[in-house]
């Protein structure tokens, strides 16, 4: 679960600096996109295997913040993601049920 978490948290990042990248000098957003078009067409299971309620938080959140980093490479892969996501998968639906507490807090958050 840690390399997942890992692996995870780099492409977010790599993800995210594409997104950024200044319309002038060294474009990163087709990389972004590519990278997008890989994770949709390789590597999905480790993304639905996160969205476990059985697993760690932090993974989930991780696994769901990669998801928003592949839809912010812009409105072509919001699409991609859009078509190839499954938002039927039974686990997601369960974590909507799912409550964390915040550490130092008594007060449960969805």
């Amino acid at each position: 679960q840690d390399v997942v978490l890992l692996c995870f948290q780099c492409l977010k990042l790599v993800l995210l600096h594409a997104a950024s990248s200044p319309p002038v000098g060294v474009a990163l957003q087709p990389v972004g996109v590519a990278l997008v078009q890989a994770i949709l067409r390789d590597h999905m299971k480790p993304i639905y295997s996160s969205l476990l309620t059985r697993v760690p938080n932090r993974l989930i959140a991780a696994g769901l913040q990669l998801l928003v980093a592949m839809v912010m490479q812009g409105p072509g892969a919001a699409r991609e993601v859009q078509r190839a996501f499954n938002f039927s998968y039974k686990p997601l639906q369960l974590l909507l049920g799912r409550t964390h507490r915040v550490q130092g807090s008594d007060d449960s958050v969805r």
